[in-house]
């Protein structure tokens, strides 16, 4: 009978393999912004922006206001169906934080005339 040309994937002693190892890990996926990182919006103008994470589902966001009144978010949480609203309120610059449970992203927004 002739030999098996099959090649069979590495395995260690204790019989774990690359694959085994890759499908066991938990991969963090960063948060999806639809308005992008750098929002640039004009006084009293309003960006709605939605956020996304694969794998979390309908997980929620937390929104985190640092821009000291340069914007107006609300609201202030919401999951991947969540619409958050950015109203420009006064010329200047800041960020906004978007937490879930695992990430954070930090998105810079420029207010202008």
């Amino acid at each position: 009978m002739p030999a098996s040309s099959a090649v069979a994937a590495p395995q260690s002693a204790s019989g774990v393999t690359p694959e085994n190892i890759l499908s066991d890990k938990k991969v963090s996926h960063p948060i999806i912004s639809s308005c992008g990182e750098h929002v640039h919006i004009i006084v009293l103008g309003i960006v709605g922006c939605r956020f996304h994470e694969y794998g979390y589902g309908d997980g929620q966001f937390t929104i985190h206001n640092d821009t000291n009144g340069v914007i107006v978010i609300y609201p202030s949480s919401g999951n991947n169906k969540t619409t958050f609203s950015i109203l420009g309120a006064v010329k200047g610059s800041g960020d906004f934080v978007v937490a879930s449970k695992n990430q954070s992203l930090e998105v810079h927004v420029h207010v202008g005339l």
